[in-house]
């Protein structure tokens, strides 16, 4: 099985993405191998903010750590914990590493366990709630493994890197990755307050980010709108592919409250050459207000993921 550069991001996510939190990426005495292993491991942990310390300098200048954490979902507390302990099984075989100068390519052959296997994910979710016994979970872990019980994924993967400044990094291309901007209106008749958490995402093509808006009713009165999405320039919103949009359903809020409501997003293909540039625009509007044929066309999607402007399907 061979993995994209971005495939690998999603094919760790996808075995719900734990691993070993590298640890932070300062020295300058690591080896091409050495930063792989830790980017990936961190990335397989969903630890963001440790697999960006592994990038190159060439991509760290391109976005900063703050954008680049606020893109994905993170675990924390006894789900990192418990994550950590899955990934210490993660294997880097028949490593083939080629150096030219301060540029190298590392291939090497992944193992790592299924986090979707059914007993794995009981043990995750477990550790996701409040309270959860991490010392329980950690033993109950470790007798799911000790038999060989959870299966592997595995396939080879090639990695790219830079050297600057005598540190390796890995090398994503994100200066050649699509800038997607965020941004948010309210229509007249709806007092509430709408605004992007982040300003923008980078995706190279498979990348699947994550975006959240802080959405709040000014006013004294509770309230129910509906959000319209809209992709610029609308001849290139065919090349996302929303997995979750709040646009799909109406919206209640009581005087006062304040959510944070959440898109998930995929670039599925490049954009033109010369194009780098989309922007993913949603209005709320009251809903009386909304536009009929907007309604009729959210009604017929249900949950389903939606590709290019919401309301189109794949």
């Amino acid at each position: 099985m061979s993995l994209t550069k971005g495939g690998w991001r999603l094919w760790l996510a996808a075995g719900v993405g734990v691993g070993l939190a590298a640890l932070a990426a300062c020295s300058t005495s690591r080896s091409p191998l050495a930063a792989v292993e830790g980017y990936a491991r961190a990335v397989y942990a969903r630890d963001y903010a440790s697999a960006y310390d592994y990038l190159s300098a060439d991509d760290q200048a391109v976005i900063s750590k703050d954008a680049y954490v606020a893109q994905y979902e993170t675990f924390e507390g006894a789900q990192l914990e418990i994550a950590k302990r899955l990934a210490a099984r993660i294997e880097f075989q028949n490593p083939q590493v080629m150096q030219t100068g301060n540029s190298a390519t590392v291939t090497v052959h992944v193992r790592a366990p299924d986090g979707n296997a059914p007993p794995v994910a009981e043990i995750l979710d477990e550790a996701s709630k409040e309270g959860a016994d991490t010392s329980a979970l950690r033993t109950k872990l470790d007798e799911l493994l000790r038999p060989g019980q959870v299966p592997f994924l595995e396939g080879d993967q090639t990695f790219e890197l830079r050297r600057a400044w005598g540190r390796w990094g890995v090398y994503l291309h994100l200066g050649e990755a699509a800038l997607i901007n965020f941004t948010a209106g309210v229509q007249a008749g709806l007092p509430w307050e709408f605004e992007p958490l982040q300003a923008s995402a980078r995706l190279l093509p498979g990348d699947t980010v994550r975006a959240q808006f802080r959405i709040k009713n000014l006013s004294d009165q509770t309230l129910t709108g509906k959000a319209d999405e809209d992709t610029v320039p609308e001849a290139l919103a065919d090349h996302l592919y929303f997995y979750q949009c709040f646009c799909m359903f109406r919206l209640t809020l009581a005087p006062g409250e304040e959510q944070t409501l959440t898109v998930v997003v995929a670039l599925t293909e490049p954009l033109p050459a010369g194009q780098q540039e989309l922007e993913v625009h949603y209005d709320f509007y009251p809903l009386e207000a909304f536009p009929e044929s907007e309604e009729e066309m959210h009604e017929t999607e249900g949950t389903e993921g939606t590709q290019g402007n919401v309301g189109t399907s794949p």
